[in-house]
């Protein structure tokens, strides 16, 4: 059976709860069944850990308050790695995966509230 491809979709790149949180699922999936890759809207530095985990990194710049933009690049990142479930931490990532999700084929999308 081929692997899931799994984005786990954050607000931004700094080590606070959720990020943890990612950073420990990406790295304790197990990659016989798993590709995960992160993507984060703001902030374009990369933390060395996420660096570390040698998974796809996607930095998807969000500038305006409702923006339109990043929705189209997040559905292109979601199309162009084949990801077939994308996990959303926080309700804006939510919202702005869902568009991408539906236009993408209607993937799954898994909204982690914290």
């Amino acid at each position: 059976m081929k692997p899931i491809n799994v984005l786990f979709v954050m607000p931004q790149m700094g080590m606070g709860g959720s990020e943890r949180l990612v950073h420990t699922l990406a790295l304790k999936l197990d990659r016989n069944r798993f590709n995960p890759s992160v993507a984060w809207l703001y902030g374009n530095e990369v933390l060395r850990e996420f660096k570390d985990l040698r998974i796809p990194l996607h930095y998807i710049p969000k500038k305006k308050r409702i923006d339109f933009q990043t929705m189209r690049a997040l559905r292109e990142t979601i199309e162009a790695n084949s990801i077939d479930v994308v996990n959303a931490q926080h309700f804006m990532p939510a919202i702005y995966s869902y568009y991408g999700c539906k236009m993408a084929a209607n993937k799954a999308l898994i909204s982690t509230t914290h």
